[in-house]
């Protein structure tokens, strides 16, 4: 008698057999499990066919055999059911939750690189106005006259009394006494 559909039996001559595991489907006279195909999943067990898996969903990721999703961490995304992993947030852009399908374009005055999860601070004598900046390198240094503090969208003109003498400085200095 062949084991039946969602069972399976490994051991010859035996008079039981066992149920289809979860993340797993066992067709008829299986002897052992079949995983569920990546992209898909199952918490349920007895299942007989591939077909039963469930597609993963949006913002998860479901590698072969899956019992459950798995939600993206932050810096990754899964925009599209069915996926087996999630994807990294391109460079120049951001993504802080977790389970999220989309992504954000990194702001001024900060640079993203592949998979950020947050944007970071163009360095002290640096600025930028643009987005979506990949690196701490495309931020521009600060003019002479200007001062840029961490994650300046625009230099700062020195005022009256502080001067910069120099390009890439973070704050202006005060002029020395007598000149």
């Amino acid at each position: 008698v062949p084991v039946p559909a969602g069972s399976h039996q490994s051991e010859e001559g035996a008079s039981s057999y066992s149920p289809c595991t979860a993340g797993s489907y066992c067709p008829l006279a299986s002897s052992a499990p079949l995983s569920c195909p990546e992209g898909t999943f199952s918490d349920a067990t007895n299942l007989s066919s591939a077909s039963e898996c469930t597609p993963c969903f949006v913002g998860h990721a479901c590698p072969t055999g899956s019992h459950a999703p798995v939600k993206c961490r932050a810096g990754l995304y899964a925009d599209r059911p069915g996926l087996p992993e999630c994807v990294p947030v391109p460079a120049g852009s951001h993504q802080s939750e977790e389970g999220a399908s989309s992504y954000s374009p990194c702001t001024a005055g900060s640079y993203c690189p592949l998979a950020s999860s947050a944007p970071l601070s163009c360095p002290e004598g640096t600025f930028s106005d643009a987005t979506n900046l990949s690196s701490a390198s495309e931020c521009t240094p600060c003019f002479v006259g200007h001062a840029c503090p961490t994650g300046s969208h625009a230099p700062v003109k020195c005022r009256a009394g502080l001067y910069a003498d120099r390009p890439g400085l973070p704050e202006c200095v005060p002029v020395p006494a007598g000149s």
